[in-house]
């Protein structure tokens, strides 16, 4: 082979080689050019309806127990502020020392009055055996029996009135014995020792405070027009407005039909509107709540599995809402009829099918018709 040969067929194949590499530069340019998107798989979900209000912690049940005057002064406190107490427990005690001068008073009186009635007793019989020694003389006896009637009888209402007397004194007596047996007083219920007034504090405030051992309930108010939605056994979601990131879940106990007069402490009520005390009980723990603590409540009013869509695959645009679907690389553009809706979910009654490829967080560049290369992003497809 002559030397002209060699150095034109070497002329060609480098003259091949980069055309190849120019081709395949410009193929991997425009493949560069187009854009990766992220996509979700359109599924059912189940999305529910709620109703927001508000509300207060507080314990299911609280007895709070003030000092009785007439038991004496309070002498001493046998449990201390966070102790935990059981039903019977002995929380204080009085001194009682009026009771028991009181009740040994009303022993001495009783003891007289028995000693009078026996007295009396003892005149009736004396007077009877009198009568029948008199009977033998014919011509007194008449003015005889008169007599000692009259006396039997004066005698018998004496003893009448004693007996009057007796009872008003057990009566007493029963009393202060009752008053003596609440010298020592005992806990009503089982829980916790919330609050103690000091001995000789001197205001209307209860002097032991105790909350139940039961968990806590969710204390609020809804409107007249919400009323009607709302009845006992609906799923209610809490959360605790100093800790948003903490969701428990209850269940509404009760709805009072008597409207609320003045306000349920630590909620606001409006004025112009008629408001009723509703009650929520805790069903799943209650593990980082406090009493007192402020929450929204979210009174599951209806629940349905449809056909749904996350937030961040909806594109809003003047005043509508569109998903962009991705079929065979290419993105359609589909103006959506919302339903329900909560944080993570829209219903969708019109514009998408089961099993579509929908983009999540669609941009302003993206429009109908583009070409895009798409990445499932969906929980099935990891």
């Amino acid at each position: 082979m002559n030397k002209k040969v060699l150095a034109g067929l070497i002329g060609f194949t480098c003259i091949v080689v980069i055309a190849v590499n120019l081709y395949f530069f410009k193929v991997q340019g425009n493949v560069a050019q187009i854009p990766v998107v992220d996509t979700v798989r359109v599924e059912k979900q189940i999305i529910s309806d709620y109703l927001l209000s508000s509300g207060i912690v507080q314990p299911s049940r609280q007895e709070k127990i003030s000092k009785d005057e007439s038991l004496g002064k309070v002498k001493g406190i046998l449990v201390h502020q966070g102790q935990r107490v059981s039903e019977g427990t002995e929380l204080f005690y009085y001194g009682g020392e009026n009771i028991t001068t009181a009740l040994s008073q009303l022993e001495i009186a009783r003891q007289r009055l028995i000693l009078q009635k026996e007295q009396i007793e003892g005149k009736i019989k004396d007077l009877e055996t009198s009568l029948k020694k008199n009977v033998n003389s014919v011509t007194s006896i008449e003015e005889t029996i008169s007599d000692m009637q009259k006396q039997k009888k004066d005698m018998e209402r004496e003893i009448a009135l004693l007996e009057l007397e007796l009872r008003e004194n057990q009566m007493e007596m029963d009393k202060q014995s009752s008053k003596k047996e609440r010298l020592v007083v005992k806990s009503p219920i089982s829980g916790i020792v919330n609050k103690i007034q000091e001995i000789d504090a001197v205001n209307t405030e209860p002097f032991i405070t105790i909350n139940s051992n039961e968990p806590y309930v969710i204390k609020g108010a809804i409107t007249e027009f919400d009323s009607v939605s709302v009845k006992p056994g609906q799923k209610v979601l809490i959360r605790p407005k100093v800790l948003p990131n903490l969701v428990f879940t209850g269940m509404v106990k009760q709805l009072e039909y008597t409207p609320i007069d003045g306000e349920i402490v630590g909620v606001k009520t409006n004025e112009s509107v008629t408001q009723y005390p509703l009650t929520v009980n805790l069903t799943d723990g209650q593990e980082g709540l406090k009493e007192g603590y402020h929450t929204t409540i979210e009174i599951e009013l209806m629940s349905k599995e449809t056909i749904a869509l996350p937030q961040d695959a909806i594109w809003i645009q003047d005043g509508k809402e569109y998903a962009f679907i991705v079929d065979n690389q290419i993105v359609r553009k589909r103006e959506l009829k919302i339903g329900l809706s909560n944080d993570q979910f829209k219903e969708i009654i019109e514009g998408v099918f089961i099993g579509e490829a929908v983009v999540t967080n669609p941009t302003a560049n993206m429009r109908d018709g583009m070409e895009v290369i798409s990445r499932d992003t969906s929980p099935a497809a990891k």
